[in-house]
């Protein structure tokens, strides 16, 4: 996963739009643009996917004994109809595979976090 573009420029703050690509198999690229809601600096920060509104990932970082935890919710909403379809039982894959690319993504904005302002 590559950010490739930050607006405004400079470390993450609410308001901030992101936007991140991955390279798919099959030489395939998917771009998606991100929207900060909300961030509390080395504790949480809430974003909205804007290809996909309905869907909401907060991520808490709390201190732990031997180091910190990372708390990741994800708010999102199915069509009745994939519902019904049996949608949800590919939820605990969909979630396995996302929490991969939330690891690779949460060490990229970190490094976006602790960047210092262009100036």
């Amino acid at each position: 996963i590559e950010v490739v573009t930050v607006q405004p420029p400079g470390p993450l703050s609410a308001g901030t739009i992101y936007v991140t690509r991955q390279k798919l198999p099959k030489n395939r690229v998917l771009v998606i643009r991100h929207s900060v809601l909300s961030l509390t600096p080395y504790h949480s920060y809430t974003i909205a996917l804007q290809d996909r509104p309905t869907e909401c990932v907060s991520n808490t970082f709390e201190p732990t004994d031997g180091g910190s935890r990372q708390t990741v919710r994800l708010d999102g909403v199915i069509r009745l109809s994939a519902a019904l379809c049996g949608g949800m039982l590919l939820v605990p894959r969909a979630l396995a595979q996302r929490r991969i690319e939330e690891a690779k993504r949460d060490a990229r904005l970190r490094e976006i976090l602790e960047a210092v302002p262009a100036e």
